[in-house]
């Protein structure tokens, strides 16, 4: 599987675009101005054009894939390739589509959040009814991914960890300041202050320290947890990482933990 960017002929490829915006005018008022990329894969698979909306601001004007190959991870892995490759030149990565079960379903799954509408969209700036799944498209609708976190702030936690194998939670304090549990068919896990080390514990492991990026964690964001892992295992340090519903957790053995936190601050976080 290759992607490549197009840079001359891209009237080539409008029989791929037009099954993702169907009105050639339309297409021509971004082609020019915007990156386009395919994916080649025993052929080519898939269409993806992107544009510079100003303010940090990057677009997905077009996203195509053949019929045949739909449904094969083809779109996903050109969104993915899009992300990455603008990561460090935009804040958002938008899309517009109409507000249909067969697009808007996917985009979340992509990892992106519904931002704003734009009503009327289809009706006013096409010159025939647009329909997908049976449905007239009229309002655009807007998502985004965020590409860029806002400057990350780590927070320390004073207190030793442990990671835990227990026979059940029936004994374990659910109400520590810190616990994290773990079920799954093959064992009951957990990670807790170690004071508070249950007496149903079969196996644990002691001498963890953790700290976590202060606040919550907006769902559109990716790679965070990606560029800590990197950055610990750069600097030969091993780590053992949980996430909750606000944000990520990071643990290392207590004989690592200054020297995380030093790679840290090297690398422009704010430690407190």
């Amino acid at each position: 599987m290759e992607i490549r960017k197009v840079e001359t002929d891209k009237k080539e490829y409008l029989p791929l675009l037009l099954l993702a915006d169907e009105q050639e005018d339309m297409i021509d008022q971004y082609l020019e101005r915007g990156d386009m990329y395919v994916l080649e894969d025993g052929g080519v698979k898939a269409v993806c054009v992107v544009t510079d909306e100003g303010n940090g601001a990057l677009e997905i004007k077009n996203l195509a894939v053949i019929p045949e190959s739909q449904g094969k991870g083809y779109g996903r892995h050109m969104i993915r390739f899009v992300a990455d490759s603008y990561r460090d030149l935009f804040k958002v990565l938008y899309v517009g589509t109409g507000d249909s079960p067969a697009t808007v379903p996917f985009y979340e799954k992509c990892g992106f959040r519904r931002s704003h509408v734009v009503r009327n969209f289809f009706t006013d700036h096409y010159d025939h009814p647009i329909y997908e799944g049976g449905i007239q498209l009229v309002d655009m609708v807007y998502l985004k991914m965020k590409l860029q976190e806002a400057e990350m702030k780590i927070e320390k936690i004073d207190y030793e960890f442990s990671v835990c194998r227990v026979k059940d939670y029936s004994q374990t304090d659910l109400g520590s300041e810190y616990c994290f549990l773990g079920k799954t068919d093959e064992e009951c896990s957990l990670v807790c202050i170690t004071d508070d080390i249950p007496g149903n514990v079969i196996d644990h492991d002691d001498g963890w320290k953790a700290f976590r990026i202060q606040g919550t964690l907006d769902f559109s964001l990716i790679g965070i947890l990606a560029k800590l892992s990197a950055l610990m295992a750069e600097n030969g340090i091993g780590i053992f990482a949980v996430s909750t519903y606000n944000t990520d957790y990071i643990l290392t053995k207590k004989e690592n933990f200054e020297k995380a936190i030093e790679v840290l601050r090297l690398a422009g976080y704010e430690i407190f």
